[in-house]
């Protein structure tokens, strides 16, 4: 069983370093310019930024709503729940319990 783990740490051991070695070299792709040239200021200035989400436009001619106009037409529910005790316990002490 002992060895079992071993082998198996072993294995986690080098598939972690295989990841860290794959990071570093996906870091140093992302980091160079797509001409392969060393990122200077004047370089940095000609390219977009580069941004981890992507920006959707809302589709043309879309009804927006304001906010203030959808909470306005909002209308409240009440809901009512029957509790009942499993010990005994009076709805008063019920009560007690909910406000506590």
């Amino acid at each position: 069983m002992k060895e079992m783990l071993d082998e198996k740490t072993r294995q986690n051991k080098h598939l972690e370093n295989e990841v860290t070695k794959m990071n570093k070299e996906l870091d140093n792709c992302r980091n160079t310019t797509p001409s392969g040239q060393a990122e200077t200021p004047n370089v940095r200035k000609q390219e977009l930024p580069r941004t981890d989400s992507r920006q959707v436009l809302p589709p043309r001619g879309s009804n927006k709503k304001l906010y203030s106009s959808v909470v306005e037409a909002h209308v409240e529910t009440k809901h009512t729940a029957l509790i009942r005790s499993r010990v005994n316990q009076t709805p008063e002490m019920i009560k007690k319990l909910f406000k506590s």
